[in-house]
């Protein structure tokens, strides 16, 4: 029942909420609960209740590759890089349709392994990008990445020249930086080398196959 503090203030009638009289002694959201349900307490909420149909984060994510025995590559399905690197899109929260791609082999580590710090580089032993089986991966930084690299004799061809004054490692970490937006002619005093080489290693014009958080 409608009291007269309410009459005179025009205040919405539903315990608790003071918003502004719209009609029938209710608020503007009031009202149109009312309207849709002929109770202005009823809500309905988009994502209250969950379809069991819907598969979890981490079905879909082994639904998109072929899971073998742990001592076999489980090859990733879905979509990849140039590098051949599997691309996932992790879905950031249950009550939005954000969705933040993120390299297949980095997140299988953090789902079976645990978290890890972003400065890190997961690296494959089996040395197949396609890779996601979390026995096949282990954390590195990148100098790790390039010593793996000389070991198993596929360092990148900027290195194998004779003339270049980078190092593997060294590319990782002006592309990291780049992606902090760092300036360029900082970074060119820093590694020794000129503004116009970190332009080229910012757009692969040179050392193609090298990308950060790849290994």
């Amino acid at each position: 029942m409608i009291t007269e503090e309410q009459k005179l203030q025009k205040t919405c009638t539903v315990n608790s909420c003071n918003n502004k009289h719209k009609a029938k002694g209710f608020c503007p959201t009031h009202y149109a609960r009312f309207r849709s349900h002929g109770d202005p307490t009823i809500v309905t909420a988009r994502y209250k209740f969950i379809n069991p149909k819907i598969p979890t984060m981490k079905e879909h994510f082994e639904s998109k590759f072929i899971k073998r025995d742990t001592n076999k590559c489980w090859l990733w399905t879905g979509a990849k890089d140039k590098n051949g690197y599997g691309d996932f899109n992790l879905h950031l929260t249950n009550e939005t349709n954000k969705y933040k791609k993120v390299k297949a082999h980095r997140y299988s580590y953090e789902l079976y392994m645990g978290k890890f710090k972003n400065s890190f580089l997961v690296c494959h032993s089996c040395d197949t990008p396609s890779c996601v089986n979390p026995n096949h991966l282990f954390l590195g930084t990148a100098a790790d990445n390039a010593s793996d690299m000389v070991k198993k004799k596929r360092s990148m061809s900027g290195e194998r020249n004779n003339r270049g004054k980078l190092k593997a490692h060294q590319v990782i970490e002006i592309r990291e930086k780049l992606s902090k937006r760092y300036n360029q002619t900082k970074l060119s005093k820093e590694y020794g080398v000129s503004r116009n080489t970190i332009k080229t290693i910012k757009n692969f014009q040179i050392w193609k196959d090298l990308e950060i958080g790849q290994c």
